[in-house]
């Protein structure tokens, strides 16, 4: 198995590698894309935002709230791969970071060399290992303080 390789500057992030001879749209929507081929995926950055929180009375100050947030990646041209996940802000000894929360979500299944799929879960799996090896934080955070100001 072929190890993804993260992309880490945005001139990287911005190489787009033709995928039409790897990639179909079934008719279920789903683009499918043999295993071997995933290490060929580049993602560049598509849109992030912050969750809007649920409208709820105010019983007291001081409240807990987490600062939580969704971010889509896509890679190719059409059929484009969309990759997308969500994310809480964390602080860890005064370092603010972005953390990965929940399975990512994605218009795409894997196949084998036979292009039967592996799965959705076989999928998840893979896809959670890609966005873990992303330097999405890099990306994601400068983003989200442009955007709402903080």
């Amino acid at each position: 198995m072929k190890r993804f390789k993260p992309i880490t500057t945005r001139e990287q992030m911005r190489t787009e590698q033709p995928m039409t001879s790897v990639v179909r749209v079934s008719d279920d929507g789903l683009v499918r894309l043999p295993e071997q081929a995933l290490s060929t995926v580049r993602l560049r950055h598509f849109a992030s935002g912050l969750d809007v929180p649920e409208a709820a009375p105010i019983p007291g100050c001081g409240d807990v709230t987490d600062v939580t947030g969704f971010t889509e990646w896509i890679a190719g041209r059409r059929p484009y791969i969309s990759l997308g996940w969500d994310w809480v802000l964390d602080v860890l000894h005064g370092h603010t970071f972005l953390k990965r929360t929940g399975e990512p979500r994605s218009n795409f299944m894997l196949v084998d060399g036979h292009m039967r799929d592996l799965g959705m879960a076989a999928s998840l799996r893979r896809l959670t290992v890609i966005v873990d090896g992303l330097a999405w934080n890099k990306t994601v955070w400068p983003f989200i303080v442009q955007r709402y100001g903080g």
